[in-house]
């Protein structure tokens, strides 16, 4: 009986120090680095600084009303209608 305690002792000790080694790994792996235009994060905090919008945020601003418009319009006139 003494013979297979200490099997499955090591056995366990072995599995417990790999699975310490494998979290150790994953925990200190590098994050991939992306590519990122440095200038353009320039252009956008200038552009904000000096209190004007980039043409990006102009354009996603812009649509919004343009829809807006005609579904303000519609409730009005059937208003009328009733």
């Amino acid at each position: 009986m003494a013979i297979t305690r200490l099997e499955r002792k090591t056995r366990i000790n072995r599995s417990v120090a790999n699975n310490k080694k494998a979290k150790i790994k994953v925990l200190s792996r590098k994050p991939t680095i992306k590519k990122i235009d440095i200038e353009a994060i320039k252009k956008e905090f200038a552009a904000k600084k000096s209190g004007g919008k980039s043409p990006e945020t102009q354009t996603k601003e812009e649509a919004p009303k343009a829809s807006e418009t005609p579904a303000t319009e519609e409730p009005k006139a059937s208003e009328g209608a009733e």
